[in-house]
């Protein structure tokens, strides 16, 4: 299951959250949280060395186009190991960031494997964890009556909010630790 999820998502065929729900479903908590964080940390590499292989010219408009996102992979590939794990592991937190193309980005910028691993294993264990909690509880998925409607839309709004709070609190560190400036001096990624 490790390896056929890390493929999957890696390779942007199946979303990680999907792989923490299954895994915390079939294997229960303890055992499907570390499988699922193993195989989307593993699903990191795959899409690191994918995304080297097949870019192509799309990251040279995107960078184009999102002159701050580029200086963020710019200060990542340029920074200590620590420090490059930090912010990968902030960009991981984030639910904003989509998987597949931190991973893309990251290899077409030239983000050393160490930090992306270790931001990958960090940023996204506690979500990861969270879905798995969240599969472990499931029996089926029956949405047809809700035994208590209320509590659905409480879930829903709670959600929400977590996203949008986490969203603007990795923003916000993102920006204190890369410098409006470092947009301005972003040069071509290294392809």
């Amino acid at each position: 299951m490790l390896l056929l999820g890390a493929a999957a998502c890696g390779l942007a065929l199946v979303p990680t959250h999907l792989l923490s729900l299954v895994c915390g479903w079939s294997l229960g908590v303890p055992a499907g949280a570390a499988v699922a964080v193993g195989g989307t940390t593993v699903a990191a590499l795959v899409g690191h060395a994918a995304g080297r292989k097949l870019a192509g010219p799309a990251p040279l408009a995107w960078v184009e186009r999102h002159r701050r996102g580029a200086a963020v992979c710019a200060a990542i590939a340029a920074a200590p190991a620590g420090r490059a794990a930090l912010l990968v592991g902030l960009l991981r937190l984030s639910p904003v960031v989509p998987f597949a193309v931190t991973n893309t980005l990251a290899a077409v910028f030239g983000v050393r494997r160490g930090p992306l691993l270790l931001g990958t294993l960090v940023g996204l264990a506690p979500r990861v964890a969270a879905v798995v909690v969240l599969g472990a509880g499931l029996e089926r998925l029956a949405w047809a009556s809700p035994e208590a409607p209320w509590l659905v839309a409480a879930g829903v709004a709670a959600t929400a909010l977590s996203v949008l709070g986490l969203g603007w609190a990795t923003r916000g560190a993102l920006q204190r630790l890369v410098p409006e400036e470092a947009a301005d001096r972003v040069g071509s990624p290294r392809i």
